[in-house]
Parts: structure tokens; C-alpha cells; sequence
């Protein structure tokens, strides 16, 4: 697995992810981010809560890089149960080997036959999150049902001209690799929503970060300002600040939790 690989995130990663309850503006810019590493995003539009469905063989099964507000992640199959541990898929999400991404239940509309590309794929939405992929191999995936590993995301943008504010609420896999690739899309996913639509302005983000390495939060805060599209500028920060932490190659800094919070008005 290339850890630290510049504009992939894998060896072999599944080719086919599907995203729920993301604004297509923010969809598009994390689709040519994945599209590096030969990932094709399929989107479900709104997030659609449901009932959790246990993981019984023959049941839909995810593999998450997030959960919660906005999804990110692959839908497979569970194909063996014993106890808490589940086995299915029956290839690799990312080829990671040991892992800790979320693991889920899911819904599927429907299967997509695909005679030119010689396969097909499942349409379906990640569900809820059920407990932790520990293993992600050639032969598929293994997980535990049960207790979570996660990095929990509060983030917030405020349009104060037009009064609006929106408010994310995710769980982020910890893995070094995808977790800041989440991060940006938590960060961008509400700024979008307030905003409702591009235009210049003045951004104030305030990204808060802890973790039990740092005996203080760590907190960045900056204003950015354009006559042009000010969310773009101010995209990818949370991005940035999560791959320094997590992918150092110095002393790799954990993350628990993330809060994000972005005031915009139209004045420069």
C-alpha cells in the first residue's frame, strides 16, 4: 500500500465508490481528486436514514471512508458470519492489509449490468455504520461488529448576508490515507449548502483539531477574501492540515475529533 504515494491513495483500489447526501459542486471536485488513483465515484444524491440491517451472509456489507451526514464508501456482499467477525466481498477495497476503515450495513436499488466493461456494479447507498474493518485483502475484507474507531466531524458554515447555516455531522475512518480526503469534504460540503451557489465574499474558517498526542487542541483560523469564487479559495485547508498530521513521516499525530466552523458574508 503506498501510504504516502503523491495523487493516489492505493496499489489497486476498487475501482467503483459511491457517495450520498454531497452537493454535486463538492462531488465533482472529489471525483477528479479520486480519479488519480482510478477510482470512478457513483452518486445516490440525498442521504436516506435507515434502519440498521444485521450483517447475515448474503446481506449488503460497505466498506467506509465516512458515514454519518454524508457518506463516502464501496457497497459489497457479507458472505460469512461468525459471531462479531464478518468476511465478504470477496476482493480488496484499497489492497490495505490490516486497516481501520468503517464498516456497514447497506441498501441496494438495484445491479447495473455492464456487457462493454465485461462486469457489473451494484447501485446502492452505505447504511449504518456497524463497527471496524480490520482486514482488507486480496481475498476480501474482515471486520468486527461492535465498538468504533473513528475520528467524530462537527462542521458548520454560516452565510450571514443571507442567514442561512448549515451543519455536518460525520464519523471519518482513521486511516492515514483517506481520512483527510474526508476531511475536505466535510469542510466544503456545508460552505456549499450555506452559500448556495458560487460568488465572491470574505471566508473565515476555523478548523479545530484534537488528539491524544497534543496537550492543546491545535486550531488554525485565516480569512480569505475574492471578488471571484471565495469557497474554492478556501477549499482543501482541512485536507492539508489532516495528511501533515496523520501521514508524518516523523511521528504520525492521531486524530479523535474535528470542528470546522466558516462564516461567509459578500463583502471583500
Amino acid at each position: 500500500m503506498e501510504a504516502g504515494a503523491a495523487g493516489r491513495i492505493g496499489r489497486s483500489p476498487l475501482a467503483r465508490w459511491t457517495r450520498a447526501g454531497v452537493s454535486r459542486r463538492v462531488a465533482a471536485t472529489l471525483s477528479k481528486a479520486l480519479a488519480t488513483s482510478g477510482i470512478r465515484l457513483t452518486s445516490i444524491g440525498p442521504r436516506t436514514p435507515r434502519p440498521a440491517v444485521p450483517l447475515v451472509p448474503g446481506a449488503s456489507m460497505t466498506a467506509l471512508i465516512a458515514g454519518g451526514d454524508v457518506v463516502l464508501g464501496s457497497i459489497g456482499t457479507a458472505t460469512y458470519v461468525d459471531g462479531a467477525t464478518v468476511v465478504g466481498f470477496g476482493h480488496p477495497f484499497l489492497g490495505a492489509g490490516r486497516s481501520r476503515f468503517l464498516m456497514g450495513d447497506g441498501y441496494v436499488f438495484q445491479t447495473i449490468p455492464a456487457p462493454i466493461a465485461g462486469a457489473s456494479y451494484k447501485l446502492g447507498e452505505p447504511g449504518t455504520i456497524q463497527g471496524m474493518l480490520v482486514g482488507d485483502r486480496a481475498d476480501g475484507l474482515t471486520g468486527r461488529v461492535g465498538p468504533v474507531e473513528a475520528i467524530s466531524v462537527v462542521s458548520s458554515a454560516t452565510d450571514r448576508d443571507r442567514g442561512t447555516r448549515s451543519t455536518v455531522r460525520a464519523t471519518i475512518a482513521p486511516d492515514e490515507r483517506t481520512a483527510p480526503i474526508a476531511g475536505g469534504l466535510v469542510q466544503d460540503e456545508p460552505a456549499v449548502r450555506a452559500r448556495d451557489g458560487l460568488g465572491g465574499g470574505t471566508l473565515r474558517p476555523t478548523i479545530v483539531i484534537r488528539s491524544p498526542d497534543l496537550r492543546r487542541p491545535l486550531i488554525y483560523r485565516n480569512t480569505y477574501a475574492a471578488a471571484g469564487d471565495v469557497l474554492s479559495l478556501a477549499s482543501g485547508q482541512t485536507w492539508r492540515i489532516m495528511a501533515t498530521l496523520l501521514q508524518n513521516g516523523v511521528r504520525p499525530v492521531p486524530i479523535t475529533s474535528l470542528a470546522i466552523t466558516q462564516q461567509i458574508e459578500t463583502r471583500v
